[in-house]
């Protein structure tokens, strides 16, 4: 199913249907996803933590 999904994304007209919303397709690993999402979620809480925000 992943690399169904992946080729689609990379189809020429997805991309630029994506492209025209200001979109950028990344189609990567299930694995580099996740990474990814612990690098923000690392990077954000650091933020957060600096300028105390605060859930309102």
């Amino acid at each position: 199913m992943h690399a169904d999904l992946v080729t689609a994304l990379n189809h020429p007209d997805v991309k630029s249907l994506f492209a025209n919303q200001d979109m950028d397709v990344v189609a990567n690993t299930p694995a580099e996803f996740a990474a990814y999402i612990q690098h923000e979620a690392r990077k954000w809480s650091g933020v957060i933590k600096t300028i105390g925000l605060k859930p309102q």
